[in-house]
């Protein structure tokens, strides 16, 4: 199957504004400087607390919407993310894992 290059550039440049919001999410949210684990099933009573009062829960959760399929962001798990997807027609555009794919490679969430 071959991508077009116009779609891959439109990947990439999306890629880079969600690169984007995702630093600015880690040098002001209340996660940063945690060794708290996000990725866990079930997530951590401390986990969902510290996303309860975070200074940008707004922020982090329509980045998550928009581009996190996996983990605890913003106070919601991935099952949540997916309703909240469905009921807004919202499709997750996983930049992260496309670009990984345009470029051979599997992308991982760590």
């Amino acid at each position: 199957m071959s991508v077009k290059i116009e779609d891959q550039q439109a990947r990439i440049a999306e890629a880079a504004v969600a690169n984007k919001i995702l630093i600015e999410l880690h040098k002001t949210g209340s996660c940063v400087g945690t060794r708290a684990d996000f990725y866990s099933i079930p997530v951590a009573r401390e986990v969902r607390a510290m996303c309860e009062n975070c200074p940008v829960k707004e922020k982090c959760l329509d980045y998550a919407v928009k581009y996190e399929l996996y983990g605890f962001w913003a106070g919601t798990n991935e099952a949540e993310r997916k309703h909240i997807r469905a009921v807004n027609n919202i499709r997750c555009l996983d930049v992260f894992a496309a670009i990984a794919k345009f470029q051979g490679g599997v992308y991982k969430h760590d």
